[in-house]
């Protein structure tokens, strides 16, 4: 404030607005709604993402509960078996060996219920985390443990997912953001409009008032590297957007096959393995118990079912997981008992 003549201070005050030239605003506007529309794409990967782990989680426990199951049941008969074999010693049918043998079959089939009942704690140890639950929360699992069949058809399936897949759009979402970002770059680089009043007190007491316009010279963007390197940015993200899109239809038609796959080795354990097994255990035991079996060829029956029996169940379960990875895939909820509720 510089003094004049003594009179008194003479000072002036200036304030000013920019007004953007070259659309900052909207282009800031852009950006916001494109940031927006990301998030929203990445919230609904996110909740897919969850969704399929808890999913997956469900199915391990699920196939504990159905080992457990099973290994109990092959107990149930190891100690009939036994109690077979002790009758034929006491009557002198068969040595003290045999007994001695179908006592050892009890003791591995009671560390396999304790080895599947660890099993299924774990499982529903990691079913609790992804469901959010309480460490120490009850749960029941429930649901059937083998999924059904429904006919599904590839090219329909392509088709829908190609318009609506959420990380495809995801990645185009961040592809329109980081477009939406060139031009921010752009404009903040663009001539800017100063407007706004000026106050000045004389010394000699008088007051002026004044308007101010200040318009740049618009001959050079100062942002023009900072522009050209979002836009190769952004140029790059469309490319993976269109390489995610192609990634991921190949990647349903494997697990497509994959879905078909699992289910034809699950019907033919069951079928080709699993129930002869079955038939085999039962005429085996028969003939044991009438004393026209030796217990050898109980066993070998009885380990050619146990085979079978934990085979068909991780074939069940492989079906539900192809069906979770696909159901992932295609942008859909699991279809298990879980992925229901969930969704």
């Amino acid at each position: 404030m510089p003094r004049g003549g003594g009179a008194g201070a003479e000072w002036t005050v200036a304030a000013w607005q920019d007004l953007s030239l070259g659309g900052l605003g909207a282009a800031r506007r852009d950006l916001s709604a494109s940031l927006k529309r990301e998030a929203n794409a990445g919230l609904t990967v996110a909740e897919l993402d969850a969704a399929a782990r808890g999913a997956l989680a469900w199915t391990d426990a699920r196939l504990a509960l159905e080992l457990e199951r099973l290994r109990t049941e092959a107990l149930a008969a190891a100690e009939e078996l036994l109690r077979v074999a002790e009758v034929r010693v006491q009557s002198g049918r068969a040595d003290p060996g045999e007994s001695a043998l179908a006592q050892s079959v009890v003791g591995s089939a009671r560390a396999a219920v304790l080895d599947a009942e660890g099993r299924r704690f774990v499982a529903e140890t990691e079913l609790r985390f992804f469901t959010g639950l309480a460490p120490d929360a009850k749960v029941r699992v429930a649901g059937e443990f083998e999924a059904k069949d429904a006919p599904l058809d590839p090219e329909t399936l392509l088709s829908a997912s190609r318009g609506r897949q959420p990380d495809v759009a995801l990645s185009v979402a961040g592809a329109e953001r980081r477009e939406r970002a060139v031009e921010v770059a752009l404009a903040t680089g663009r001539p800017f409009l100063a407007v706004g009043p000026l106050v000045t007190h004389e010394a000699t007491g008088d007051w002026i008032v004044q308007a101010r316009v200040a318009a740049p010279l618009p001959f050079v963007n100062p942002n023009a590297f900072e522009g050209a390197r979002a836009k190769s940015d952004a140029l790059i993200a469309r490319a993976e957007a269109s390489e995610r899109r192609a990634r991921l239809e190949a990647e349903i038609r494997m697990l497509l096959h994959e879905r078909e796959h699992a289910r034809a080795v699950r019907d033919t354990l069951r079928e080709g393995s699993l129930l002869p097994a079955r038939l085999a255990l039962d005429v085996a035991g028969k003939q044991y118990a009438a004393g026209r079996a030796e217990l050898g060829t109980v066993l070998v029956a009885r380990r050619e079912l146990l085979d079978a029996e934990q085979r068909w169940a991780e074939a069940v379960a492989d079906v539900w997981r192809a069906d979770v990875r696909l159901s992932r895939a295609l942008g859909q909820f699991p279809s298990t008992p879980l992925g229901k509720a969930g969704s």
